[in-house]
């Protein structure tokens, strides 16, 4: 029998179905449909204090930090991140509560009467977010913290101009080369167009080239450029047992969220945060990012979405740091048109023994993940042995639980992670 909240998962579905089956995919006129919805919708996102976050990696907690810092001045904070891991609402968040599904399937048929005589296409992407923009501004939020999709210049959520905006920019590597470009230079150029007039970008240092490219925006756009150094770490943290606590990846995400919380502090007048402020915002649950569960065995179960070469590498250095002469079972699927070669590869450097699957989602669109062929072959070719093959995914969680490994990770992506979680009802 289907519980309530199974019941609901399908009406939503079936209400989205359209959207999901869209292939509406042209990055301009995405932009340019979602600047004439907004303009439909009354211009929600002109409503609350905007803060856009893009980069490669890190941008989603840079987003949960940001927010839960700004939410200690006890103001509304709308969060809108992608992908989810449990649940939709989570692109849609108001101080970290999430709706239940029967919630969202009755709010999105009240928002799709709402755009029946809106005659553009949308795609799936378009619809959540706006929606999740639309959603914040009847909230009445005071602060919007809002990850981009795809790159940004280009992406749905660059409908935010405000010229109080600010932009924050996480770390950059390679990732969606077929929509943003080959070099390092074309991809911070896609990043950095999040950055409009008078806006104030707020960045780690990084490379000369991609610096070069951020200095030449910011000052065609007239905005303004602050920039962490790579060994800042602000004295209220230093010795702050809880921020030394976590990831060292989180540390610096939680940095840079931090750095540009200072900045709002001395531009709107929020509150200078004390330490309980701060070891609040620190532990703020995550999903998907080193997410640590104890399984029934006492065994470590690891859940990190790290889906490209950089995410994995930063992944795997927190977790040799933390966890030191631990060889982990680990259960991996990669999606399509991800650099497979690599991202095994770095599961190989640390012998690793792996357990490696597929899955399949519509979550923004029909994801499939690589077929385990391919990454088989990628093994072999490289003359390693340590891993077992399985298609079906609950025979592949139940090889994963079965591993004498004191430590087992679930990675690749989110989409992975999400659908293990919801298995093993590991849902927050």
């Amino acid at each position: 029998m289907k519980s309530v909240s199974d019941i609901y998962q399908e009406r939503l579905n079936n209400l989205l179905k359209p959207f999901i089956n869209s292939n509406h995919v042209n990055p301009t006129i995405n932009l340019q449909n979602m600047k004439l919805l907004m303009k439909y919708l009354n211009n929600p996102d002109k409503s609350f204090h905007q803060i856009h976050v893009a980069g490669t990696s890190g941008k989603t907690s840079t987003c949960y930090y940001l927010a839960s810092l700004i939410s200690q001045n006890n103001i509304r904070v709308g969060l809108c991140v992608s992908p989810y891991v449990d649940i939709v609402s989570e692109r849609f968040q108001v101080n970290f509560q999430r709706l239940n599904i029967e919630e969202v399937y009755k709010l999105f048929k009240k928002y799709l009467v709402i755009l029946s005589k809106f005659n553009k296409d949308l795609s799936y992407f378009d619809l959540i977010y706006s929606f999740s923009i639309w959603y914040f501004a009847a909230q009445n939020v005071d602060y919007g913290v809002i990850e981009t999709g795809i790159g940004g210049k280009f992406d749905p959520t660059n409908i935010l101009d405000s010229k109080t905006k600010i932009c924050v920019i996480t770390d950059i590597g390679y990732d969606h080369q077929e929509i943003l470009g080959n070099t390092i230079s074309e991809i911070a150029y896609q990043k950095v167009g999040i950055v409009k007039k008078n806006n104030t970008l707020i960045t780690y240092s990084k490379s000369p080239t991609v610096m070069k490219v951020f200095k030449d925006w910011t000052k065609k756009v007239n905005a303004k450029i602050k920039v962490l150094d790579s060994d800042y770490n602000n004295l209220a943290l230093k010795n702050n047992k809880t921020f030394n606590s976590i990831a060292e990846y989180q540390q610096k995400n939680f940095n840079l969220a931090f750095f540009t919380y200072n900045y709002l502090e001395s531009r709107d007048g929020l509150k200078h945060l004390n330490k309980i402020d701060l070891d609040k915002s620190i532990k703020v649950n995550i999903p998907g990012r080193m997410e640590e569960v104890i399984l029934d065995d006492k065994s470590l179960l690891v859940l990190d979405g790290a889906h490209n070469q950089q995410k994995i590498q930063t992944f795997l250095n927190s977790f040799n740091r933390k966890y030191p002469n631990q060889l982990p079972a680990v259960l991996i699927a990669i999606s399509q048109k991800k650099d497979y070669q690599k991202i095994l590869d770095e599961l190989i450097n640390i012998n690793a023994f792996l357990i490696v699957t597929k899955f399949k989602t519509q979550q923004s669109m029909p994801i499939k993940s690589i077929n385990v062929k391919n990454l088989k072959a990628h093994l072999i070719n490289r003359g390693y042995h340590n891993y077992l093959i399985s298609s079906n995914l609950d025979n592949a969680v139940k090889l994963l639980l079965s591993q004498k490994n004191r430590t087992k990770i679930v990675t690749g992506s989110f989409y992975l992670v999400s659908q293990v979680k919801k298995k093993l009802n590991l849902f927050s």
